[in-house]
């Protein structure tokens, strides 16, 4: 069960490039955005991201963090310069059990959507990477003003 709490993006981004600090960058918007969101499970799915982008072979893992007012929402977008998702399986890649990996068990990224929608947000494979990126995902969670 989700227990959402207030906590700087950066806060996340700091987590993350500690655990791979080679690979792991973070851009924000100009002032800092405060997420409503359980922040360990909001880690376990950006773990799982940077985890699938390095076995995708990636040197690049970035994440941007940009709000949404108009929704109380944040957005999260994580990119990656590893092996792209074929086109032919895009629309797959959210379904349990379905795995592109010789030892993948096909549950990562049904996992992380089901953590993420449990929390009001939503999780998606972009069309369009950012540009310089191969793969992008956006993640939409709760936020809160700063100065509330």
């Amino acid at each position: 069960k989700p227990e959402p709490s207030l906590f700087a993006a950066s806060e996340i981004a700091a987590q993350l490039r500690s655990l791979y600090p080679d690979i792991f960058q973070y851009s924000d918007y100009d002032s800092p955005i405060v997420l409503l969101t359980d922040k360990n499970m909001l880690a376990q799915v950006l773990i799982n991201l940077c985890k699938n982008a390095i076995e995708a072979h990636a040197s690049k893992v970035c994440m941007q963090c940009e709000p949404d007012k108009s929704k109380n929402m944040a957005r999260l977008i994580v990119s990656n310069n590893g092996d792209p998702i074929p086109a032919e399986v895009r629309d797959d890649i959210f379904t349990p059990f379905f795995t592109t990996k010789d030892r993948g068990s096909g549950i990562g990224l049904s996992i992380c959507r089901e953590i993420i929608v449990k929390q009001g947000g939503r999780i998606e494979l972009l069309d369009r990477p950012v540009p310089g990126f191969r793969t992008s995902f956006l993640i939409e969670v709760e936020s809160e003003a700063l100065n509330s």
